[in-house]
């Protein structure tokens, strides 16, 4: 497996451009930027965590079509569990204070 020589290389670049973004589509840049960043960030890193998982060699365990399934290196799955589907609803538009 190579290593990844920096850590904070994936979630820095996803902190930047997230940044970028939540500045141009937040009316409050500064607020916009700054959730931005932090959400850039942490989905670059966990993109970055799953990957190196993957490369592992050890099964993963993933949500497939509302099963717990475990994912082995050669591509065999198993089902572990079947899991209740969960229906969030979020209002379209929300103030953060």
């Amino acid at each position: 497996m190579e290593e990844n020589k920096n850590p904070f290389e994936a979630p820095l670049a996803g902190g930047i451009i997230g940044g970028l973004l939540g500045a141009i589509v937040s009316e409050d840049k500064e607020e916009g930027a700054f959730i931005g960043a932090l959400l850039g960030a942490g989905l670059a890193a966990i993109a970055q965590a799953s990957l190196d998982a993957e490369k592992s060699g050890i099964p993963m365990v993933k949500e497939e079509d509302g099963n717990l399934v475990r994912i082995y290196p050669d591509g065999t799955k198993e089902i572990i569990k079947e899991i209740e589907q969960t229906v969030n609803t979020y209002p379209r538009k929300f103030k953060l204070r």
